[in-house]
């Protein structure tokens, strides 16, 4: 049957008003073409139940000529008593955004997942949308976006709220949102890309209200000679006749041969704060333009290989922060500036040869200073300038090392212990002493000789010294240390 071509002018309910106890049931049929001046053109329901199955259809009706077809007062609902099937059709109208319906998740789900309620119910009500609430019940839902930083830390805030078909304007998220380590890539309507995609300013038409989560990719802030660089354009890398280049990005890794750079820039700039790796293969130079100028920047840096890297007014360095060098190259490294980390130097094979390698700035809470292998040869001609500075512990457990320096010991330790594990250490030169420990801690520091070969002259001074104990044991090969004091 149909209800149809009703008026009431001054009242409610066109086709069906519902009052108080009233039961309503509708499994099928048709109310439409009708109109009234205050609330549901088709229905009104404020009172009773309002049951429906099967395919009933109420639309085309009409209040002052705009869609409103079944209208509830504020908290009430329509009850799913059966299946809706195919051909079913209403149209709702709600004060305000809510859920409309008691019983869908029970009766419209199936094996397949529960039923879209956007197939038989549309919404009359301009800015909202006809979805599924997490309790498996429809609802209004105000058209709206919603940004998610997605990993991220700030927000973006759209208070808008959009007519259906409404062109959208997909946010430029600027510096508002930031996630370390990464750039912001892209919106999408699925936390992990596999929705929607769209790019900032992209345009696209509201039908439902949509969460736009931040698509990041990872950012490698690698730069060389001053331009960045990235897996793509590594092998472009110029500098040099036969300069090659490659950036494996998963392993945070570049392989430079051959590479030769002058200029003002940082000859290799890691800005990240993971772990870097510099692989040197063949005759590796880098020549500076300025003052203090840096080689090699890195916050944790490994460098491997068998290639050579020469500096011209250069060092490798990285002040700041708790932050790691690791030498695991079997190369020669050849610096006119000295190697500088803030946190902690391990230098486990390979040929140095530079002013100093320090791992502190001259304050307690520098880091410790490791020795595994390798030749070191260090001379610093600067006024108290050790050869090798730690601000903690120093180490060295085998290697080479011939640390001279002028004015101040050639191996120092500011706040912690000396520990000569094995291998050969000369430490000469001028000043206080040639080995010395925490000489602003007195009383904590100890220097202990536990195996390998030591000189360690200091004419006019003690050979070594320490405000702590100083130990010799049974396995030191050869000990010598000298000095007048």
């Amino acid at each position: 049957g149909a209800i149809s071509g009703n008026t009431a002018p001054k009242g409610c309910g066109g086709g069906v008003y519902g009052y108080e106890n009233a039961t309503f049931t509708m499994s099928g049929g048709t109310i439409s073409s009708n109109t009234v001046s205050a609330n549901g053109g088709g229905v009104y329901f404020e009172g009773g139940t309002f049951n429906i199955s099967g395919a009933p259809r109420i639309t085309g009706n009409t209040v002052n000529n705009a869609a409103d077809n079944a209208c509830l007062k504020s908290g009430k609902t329509i009850t799913i008593t059966k299946a809706l099937t195919s051909g079913a059709s209403i149209g709702v109208t709600l004060a305000s955004p809510a859920v409309f319906t008691n019983g869908w998740k029970d009766i419209m789900t199936t094996d397949s997942g529960t039923a879209d309620p956007a197939s038989y119910f549309t919404s009359d009500n301009s800015g909202c949308a006809v979805t599924l609430t997490s309790d498996g019940e429809a609802q209004l839902a105000a058209l709206t976006v919603t940004y998610d930083a997605n990993g991220g830390t700030g927000s973006i805030v759209d208070d808008k709220v959009y007519k259906s078909g409404e062109q959208v304007i997909a946010a430029y998220p600027g510096t508002t949102l930031t996630r370390e380590g990464y750039v912001f890539d892209s919106w999408n309507t699925a936390a992990d890309g596999t929705g929607t995609r769209y790019t900032n300013g992209e345009g696209f038409k509201i039908y439902a209200p949509v969460t736009l989560y931040a698509q990041w990719k990872k950012y490698y802030p690698l730069y060389v000679g001053g331009i960045q660089v990235n897996s793509l354009n590594a092998a472009n890398i110029t500098g040099g006749e036969t300069v090659t280049a490659s950036y494996d990005e998963s392993q945070n890794t570049l392989k430079l041969s051959n590479y030769s750079y002058e200029g003002s820039d940082i000859g290799v700039n890691y800005k990240g704060d993971d772990s870097f790796t510099l692989e040197l293969d063949g005759d590796n130079t880098i020549k500076g333009t300025t003052g203090g100028y840096i080689a090699v920047s890195a916050a944790n840096l490994t460098i491997t290989g068998s290639g050579n890297l020469e500096t011209k007014s250069g060092s490798i360095k990285h002040a700041g922060g708790s932050y790691s060098l690791t030498m695991s190259g079997t190369g020669k490294i050849i610096l006119d500036d000295e190697i500088l980390y803030t946190g902690s130097v391990t230098i486990n094979r390979g040929e140095i040869q530079a002013p100093a390698v320090i791992a502190d700035i001259y304050n307690d809470a520098g880091g410790n200073l490791t020795v595994n292998g390798g030749t070191l040869i260090l001379e610093s001609k600067g006024q108290d300038s050790p050869a090798i500075r730690a601000g903690a512990d120093i180490v060295i457990n085998g290697g080479s090392i011939n640390a001279a320096s002028t004015g101040s010991p050639a191996v120092f330790s500011i706040s912690g212990n000396i520990t000569v594990n094995g291998g050969t250490v000369n430490a000469s030169g001028t000043g206080a002493a040639a080995i010395s420990a925490a000489a602003y801690t007195e009383g904590k520091s100890m220097i202990t000789f536990n195996g390998g070969k030591v000189t360690a002259p200091r004419p006019g001074n003690g050979g070594v010294f320490s405000h702590g104990s100083i130990t010799i044991g049974a396995e030191v090969t050869s000990f010598s240390a000298s000095g007048t004091d």
